[in-house]
């Protein structure tokens, strides 16, 4: 007789987003250990989600029953409220940490035992310059995330008074055509004809390519592991800005445009102008996380690469 295999149920927050997708996508791959339902906001993509159980609503007017129907074994939450500039910023944060107090409520008393993986990023850690930084790290959040942290508290608190299963991922550059990569340098180097080197160049990046990091989280998710922070990142990945433009240049043989700090401020907002100038290099206490993945673009020059020849440049 047939062994029956019991599924993880797995609730996706922001499931038809940039870094959600990717995760979704390998979730539907491993169909015989997981059962999916997704929460879309707005618009998405019918048939990409044509095997998940769709659940349409946002962070915000999400029907907390869900929970009781679903009794979800794990919640992937990459959910955020946008907001443009820093007083736009600030009002979503204030959204945010309305909606995750007022879920983190309704998982104490609907599932307990859920694990929720929440997915932030390295603007967290802030400027490090030389130093590397791990799990440890104090955080000291600058750019986007010194505003939408306030919207992570909630969880970090959780998982420090240890009274639910909760983890923090922090992701380090992620490559991907709907992210930074997309909107700051394949945008403007289609406008231009020129690739920009934003500030000095001085600054230390540690880039991951969207498949690599979707699969590192699908990887901490088999491991088991709860109640953690985790630095998603490629141990080949490091690299310093004004290196990760002549990569760029060697594929695309166009010319280098610097643009200072200045102009990012004033095209842009300091936010932006910090998230592209701030330095750190991200490692992982997790080694054994790290050490038994294997990644599908290793380094910079094959993450470029990859990117690239999804740009139509």
């Amino acid at each position: 007789m047939e062994q029956k295999i019991n599924r993880k149920k797995v609730l996706v927050l922001g499931g038809s987003g940039f870094i959600g997708s990717a995760i979704v996508n390998l979730l539907i791959s491993h169909s015989n250990k997981y059962d999916v339902w997704v929460l879309v906001h707005r618009s998405y993509n019918v048939q990409a989600l044509e095997s998940v159980k769709v659940i349409r609503g946002s962070l915000e007017s999400l029907d907390l029953s869900w929970l009781d129907i679903i009794q979800p074994d794990l919640i992937l939450h990459m959910a955020r409220i946008n907001g443009s500039g820093t007083r736009g910023r600030r009002r979503a944060a204030r959204r945010g940490r309305k909606a995750s107090l007022r879920l983190i409520d309704r998982i104490k008393l609907s599932c307990p035992e859920v694990h929720v993986i929440y997915v932030s990023g390295t603007l967290v850690y802030g400027d490090h310059g030389e130093k590397t930084v791990d799990e440890e790290c104090a955080l000291n959040p600058i750019s986007y995330a010194r505003e939408y942290i306030h919207a992570e508290t909630p969880w970090m608190e959780a998982l420090d008074a240890g009274e639910m299963k909760v983890s923090m991922m922090h992701p380090p550059w992620i490559l991907g055509l709907q992210s930074w990569f997309g909107e700051f340098f394949i945008k403007f180097m289609k406008r231009h004809n020129q690739i920009p080197l934003f500030g000095n160049g001085n600054n230390w990046m540690s880039i991951i390519d969207l498949a690599d990091c979707a699969g590192l989280i699908l990887r901490y998710i088999e491991s088991e592991k709860t109640n953690d922070i985790f630095n998603v990142f490629n141990p080949n990945g490091l690299i310093k800005m004004r290196d990760f433009v002549k990569l760029i240049q060697e594929e695309t043989g166009l010319e280098i445009k610097k643009v200072p700090v200045e102009m990012i401020t004033s095209t842009f907002d300091r936010a932006t102008a910090e998230a592209f100038t701030f330095s750190l290099k991200s490692t992982s206490l997790h080694d054994e996380l790290i050490t038994t993945y294997t990644y599908k673009h290793l380094n910079p020059k094959n993450i470029i690469e990859n990117n690239l020849s999804f740009s139509s440049l």
